[in-house]
Formats: C-alpha cells, sequence, structure tokens
C-alpha cells in the first residue's frame, strides 16, 4: 500500500514538472525576445571580474535535472527550508570535531567579528540565500543585466566566501570541513518527500551540491 501510494506521488509530481515545464517554454519565448531588443539597447557591463570563473552548471545538469532543482528547492522553500539548512549546520557541528569551537571560542568570533555572518544560524540563512540564487539563475546568460546577480557575480561571491574563511586554516578549517558539510546537506535534502518522490531529483541535488562545495572550497588550492 505504501509503495503504491509513493508511486502516485512520483507520477503526480511528474506531471506537475511538466506542465510546469510547457509553461516554462511558453514564456521563455516571449521573454527572449524582450530580452534580445534589451541587450541591443543596452550598454551596461557586469561589474564582476571575469576571472572570477563559476562552474558551468549547463554542461553538468541537463534540462530536465535543473528544473528539477528549481522545482523541488521552490517546494523544500515553502515547507520552512530554512530550519532544514539549520539542521545541517547542527549535525556539522555534531559530527565534525572541532567545529563546534570554531564557532563558539573567542578566537573564531574575533577572526570574524567585522563580518556579519557567525553563528550556524547566519550561516544557515546565507546559504539558503546564495543556493537560491544559483537555482534561479541557471538559465541566465553570463552577460544578462535583466537580473539581480549575475552568473559571474555569484561565482565570484562563492570565491569570497571560500577564501574569507581561509584565514580560519591556522584553527583547523580546511575543505574536508566542506566536504562534510555537502554530505550532509544532500543527506538532509535527499530525506525530504518533495526530492525523494521526484524521479531524477536525487541524483540533480548530488551534482548541484558537488560543484557548489567544490567552488566554495577552491581557497584550499589558492592558499597564497
Amino acid at each position: 500500500m505504501f509503495l503504491i501510494a509513493k508511486i502516485v506521488r512520483g507520477r503526480r509530481l511528474l506531471q506537475e514538472l511538466r506542465d510546469e515545464e510547457k509553461k516554462e517554454l511558453n514564456e521563455t519565448s516571449i521573454v527572449e525576445y524582450s530580452n534580445m531588443a534589451f541587450r541591443r539597447n543596452s550598454q551596461q557591463m557586469c561589474f564582476c571580474d571575469k576571472s572570477a570563473r563559476h562552474f558551468d552548471y549547463g554542461s553538468k545538469l541537463k534540462r530536465l535535472q535543473k528544473q528539477s532543482l528549481r522545482f523541488t528547492w521552490h517546494r523544500l522553500q515553502t515547507k520552512n527550508g530554512g530550519k532544514r539548512l539549520q539542521h545541517v549546520y547542527e549535525r556539522l557541528l555534531e559530527q565534525v570535531p572541532g567545529t563546534r569551537e570554531m564557532f563558539t571560542t573567542r578566537t573564531f568570533l574575533s577572526a570574524m567579528s567585522h563580518k556579519r555572518t557567525a553563528t550556524p544560524k547566519d550561516h544557515a540563512k546565507t546559504t539558503m540565500k546564495l543556493i537560491d540564487q544559483m537555482i534561479k539563475n541557471m538559465e541566465v546568460s553570463e552577460n544578462d543585466t535583466n537580473h539581480g546577480y549575475s552568473p559571474f557575480e555569484i561565482g565570484a561571491q562563492k570565491m569570497y566566501i571560500g577564501k574569507s574563511h581561509g584565514r580560519l586554516r591556522p584553527y583547523g578549517l580546511n575543505a574536508n570541513h566542506f566536504e562534510k558539510f555537502g554530505e550532509i546537506v544532500v543527506d538532509i535534502i535527499l530525506a525530504q518527500e518533495a526530492v525523494r518522490d521526484l524521479p531524477g531529483a536525487g541524483q540533480a541535488w548530488v551534482i548541484f551540491i558537488a560543484c557548489f562545495v567544490d567552488e566554495v572550497s577552491i581557497y584550499d588550492i589558492l592558499k597564497d
């Protein structure tokens, strides 16, 4: 009985996803024409440094996978997604030795005192905003100036997050912490009904989070 209910939910979600994709394709044809006219007249340039490269999600994720990410992310947000990301950091504190001390000791707080993001709750809010920006910008052109954040601006933001955490290397922070963070995010997200019941959504999230972690933890390679 449980298996039948799960199959029914999966089929319903797939149908909703297909309906949403059709609607998006219809809207895209109109928006693309408007964007072409806008770009012909616009002389604006992205102020973000082009050397701050971002991962090409287009080559790593298929169209249906991108659609699955947007679809499931919307559902997760409507079901208190912020709390789930707080659970990620709570589990990170429990599972990785020394992490709690980095958040709570005077050394960590003084190293991050001039930043707004310091507590696990602050980190959860920042992470949620960044993931939201990344998912919304998956289909955005590098030169698109119609959106609040271009892909290059988001890439630079992730690079900045990684490099700003680099100063905590003397206190034990390294790329392994980011990898463990990614594993916990995947475990929690894949356990959610919205993701679990939609075929292919889990794989899309694994690829997406892997790219996110690789990009943020790049500071460990660029130590100098």
